[in-house]
């Protein structure tokens, strides 16, 4: 009976997912221009000519640096993605969500974000906010997620909490 109710549970993600984030655009550039172009083209070549709804072991695996080297644009676009892999796959090491927590489990103190932070963040909307929130809570609590990130994902709940408050 638990393994129906983790895999409903997963599905009901998945569709919210979709109905979410589904009319994103593509977005026309996929790397950052503030960085070194050669590496950030290099680094996101990956997600080149995936949907975001395709996303899989190796757009989440090829490199550490991927999602530091998205454009804003295309990381809300690409997110939901990483998301749906992570949560289907148990790969809680992977570097695309290992990068996502990180970043979100820096600081939960406003006056500690950096601009680029907050801009790449403020873009999504409180209902998304809160799927990413239910996402990581059922990958914490019903999903297997080792101990070591429990603390990470935590201080990242809180981080989406305030978000979510705009």
């Amino acid at each position: 009976m638990h393994d129906i109710y983790i895999d409903a549970m997963k599905e009901n993600l998945v569709e919210a997912a979709q109905l979410l984030f589904g009319s994103a655009e593509r977005p026309s550039r996929i790397y950052r221009v503030d960085a070194d172009e050669e590496l950030a083209r290099h680094s996101t070549s990956v997600f080149a000519n995936v949907d975001w709804m395709e996303i899989g072991c190796k757009e989440c695996n090829f490199d550490i640096e991927s999602v530091l080297y998205l454009s804003f644009s295309a990381f809300r676009y690409f997110l939901p993605g990483i998301f749906i892999y992570t949560l289907n796959s148990g790969d809680y090491e992977s570097d695309a969500f290992e990068s996502i927590i990180a970043e979100l489990s820096r600081s939960s103190e406003v006056e500690f974000w950096e601009e680029s932070f907050t801009e790449r963040w403020k873009a999504f909307s409180p209902k998304q906010i809160q799927w990413m929130s239910d996402c990581i809570i059922h990958m914490a609590i019903e999903g297997g997620m080792p101990p070591k990130f429990q603390s990470d994902a935590n201080i990242a709940l809180r981080t989406l909490e305030i978000l979510k408050r705009g």
